[in-house]
């Protein structure tokens, strides 16, 4: 269950249909897509999320960073990690941060990223 994000991912890339099998260029253009879509929705929580918890926040998000670099490699986990950096350096008032830090919560549990007590 701890890399059920990822597997989704991969999966939808894998049945996306006859015009990406056949494109590897869009292909990739789809996962650059989506990589910087879910690093600029975690940078966005991490703009959201009170400073007494930003260290925790780092230390999973740089989890799920080792998660991206080993199921997608290098150039996933740069704009992941590119896109973080930019959407946490968004103005609070341009975020929805009732439903960032929800995503966020729910991306944690579904890959596990909080240590069991």
């Amino acid at each position: 269950m701890k890399r059920i994000f990822c597997l989704a991912l991969m999966t939808g890339l894998a049945f996306a249909g006859p015009a990406l099998a056949h494109d590897p260029q869009k292909i990739q253009k789809r996962m650059e897509e989506r990589m910087r879509t879910l690093g600029l929705d975690v940078g966005n929580a991490y703009a959201c999320t009170p400073d007494d918890q930003k260290k925790a926040f780092r230390d999973q998000a740089r989890h799920l960073f080792v998660h991206v670099l080993y199921d997608h490699g290098e150039d996933a986990a740069y704009d992941y990690a590119a896109s973080v950096g930019f959407g946490a350096a968004r103005d609070l008032e341009s975020i929805n941060c009732e439903e960032r830090l929800a995503y966020w919560e729910d991306v944690k549990e579904t890959l596990e990223l909080e240590e069991k007590e």
